[in-house]
């Protein structure tokens, strides 16, 4: 996997992580949010941005998680996102911890995946392919 850096926005002031649910009752697509978690992003002096040392954020069904997701298709401990920056530059991260029932960055299946925000994951079951496919879960990162 190729690493993707980007340079760190001036007005850049957070990263988020959002947790959609999808619904398919009577064949129309109805979404809910369920939470959404911040990563401060801190200027120092010279100018420099970063996020404090590295950052993760947890998602799956057990309650230790930092997003907690309720479905028999995601894992206890289905995966992570992780933030680290050198100060100029940040790079975003999705590690699927060996999830049984997979994460996907469009329909295409990761282990891990360097992600450019605004990107989304996909986890849980598939509620429709008739185009493209649309799973239980999505989790978003994007900037604030």
């Amino acid at each position: 996997m190729k690493t993707r850096v980007f340079p760190v926005p001036v007005d850049l002031k957070i990263l988020r992580v959002a947790a959609r649910r999808n619904f398919m009752p009577n064949h129309m697509n109805l979404s809910v949010a369920l939470k959404t978690l911040e990563i401060p992003i801190f200027r120092v002096r010279d100018g420099r941005s970063g996020i404090p040392k590295e950052c993760w954020i947890n998602v799956g069904t057990d309650s230790e998680n930092d997003i907690v997701l309720e479905s028999d298709f995601v894992e206890p401990r289905h995966g992570s996102f992780a933030a680290r920056s050198d100060g100029t530059e940040i790079a975003v991260y999705y590690q699927d911890h060996g999830s049984h029932y997979g994460s996907y960055v469009g329909s295409e299946r990761i282990s891990r995946a360097s992600l450019i925000p605004p990107e989304h994951v996909n986890i849980g079951r598939v509620l429709t392919n008739n185009g493209p496919p649309l799973f239980e879960y999505e989790l978003i990162v994007y900037w604030g």
